[in-house]
C-alpha cells in the first residue's frame, strides 16, 4: 500500500546530518505518492504558484517532485511526489496536494 519510512530525529543522512532538539526524538516520515502525470500541471500551477502555496501551508516539509525529464515520456502513467518531515505535517501536506492533484499513495 502506501510507501512509509519512519526514522528517529537523531543526526544523519536520513535528515541531512541535522538533529532535533527538545524532548523525545521525533520520527520523520517519508511519503510518496503517485500523481497522475497529466495532474503535474495543476499541481505545480502557472509559474509554480500552487506548489509554492502548499509549501507555506506546509513549511516544514521537503517536496521532491520529478522534473519534466524525468516523468518517463509515455511509458509511465504515474510519477512520484515524496514528501518528508515530521508525521504530522507530512500528511497534512498530502491532504493539501490531494485537494489539488488527486494521488495514490504508491
Amino acid at each position: 500500500m502506501g510507501n512509509t519510512e519512519a526514522r528517529d530525529g537523531a543526526a544523519g543522512p536520513a535528515n541531512n546530518g541535522k538533529s532535533f532538539t527538545g524532548g523525545a526524538a521525533e520520527k520523520i516520515v517519508r511519503l510518496e505518492l503517485d500523481i497522475q502525470k497529466e495532474r503535474m500541471g495543476k499541481l505545480i500551477g502557472t509559474g509554480g504558484k500552487t506548489i509554492r502555496d502548499i509549501q507555506q501551508r506546509a513549511p516544514n516539509i521537503n517536496f521532491r517532485t520529478p522534473g519534466k525529464d524525468d516523468t518517463g515520456g509515455n511509458e509511465y502513467k504515474f510519477v512520484p511526489v515524496i514528501l518528508s518531515g515530521r508525521a504530522q505535517d507530512v500528511f497534512k501536506a498530502a491532504a493539501l496536494v490531494d485537494e489539488v492533484a488527486t494521488a495514490c499513495l504508491a
